[in-house]
């Protein structure tokens, strides 16, 4: 439907600014592949991106334009660091250390929103962090920045209290994935730190 009357959407008005913002967080949140659960975290934010790039370009201040601006930026740098084929540019320590700043202003836009907004933030982190966890250890972003920033997400994601079933769904997966994603990056950094 959004895009069969796209042409007839005005990115200047703020209903279609919100539109886009809602699309992208259930992007972020349910996409899946094939009809099955599976899915990656590079075709989520490919799938995303162009909702938040209209939301940025547009700049029309609706409610949630700095967190939305913030999930540009996360997907800015993915789509050019991670998923550009045709070049060969890597992200350098600078670059993931503008992202964590990025991240941190980000959390500090949402403490105030719904719960549902807060969740799908603290997601995608931790899907980003657990994705990039070997390109960050080569380019020697400090373990222990990225184990605090985990922690504090899941500090933050333990104390929502949360109604809907949806924000349920995303606080759950978040919890039971904390261990096995915060061992990961802990086994890349050991594995990396033994061939050095």
């Amino acid at each position: 439907v959004y895009n069969a009357n796209k042409d007839q959407l005005n990115s200047a008005d703020t209903d279609v600014a919100e539109l886009n913002y809602m699309i992208g967080m259930l992007y972020f949140n349910y996409y899946t592949e094939n009809d099955t659960d599976d899915y990656s975290f590079s075709t989520r934010v490919q799938k995303v991106y162009p909702f938040f790039e209209e939301n940025y370009n547009s700049a029309t201040g609706f409610d949630e334009q700095k967190i939305s601006d913030s999930y540009y930026t996360i997907c800015s740098f993915y789509k050019k660091y991670i998923l550009n084929t045709t070049t060969v540019e890597e992200a350098s320590k600078e670059n993931y250390d503008e992202l964590f700043d990025v991240i941190n202003s980000a959390m500090d836009d949402v403490k105030d929103a719904g719960a549902y907004d807060q969740l799908t933030l603290y997601n995608s982190v931790f899907m980003l962090l657990y994705d990039q966890r070997a390109s960050m250890a080569q380019v020697n972003v400090e373990e222990q920045n990225i184990l605090d920033l985990y922690d504090t997400l899941y500090s933050k994601t333990a104390e929502l209290t949360v109604q809907k079933e949806q924000s349920k769904e995303l606080q759950t997966e978040i919890l039971d994935k904390y261990e096995e994603y915060k061992q990961a990056i802990e086994r890349t950094y050991t594995n990396m730190e033994e061939r050095q």
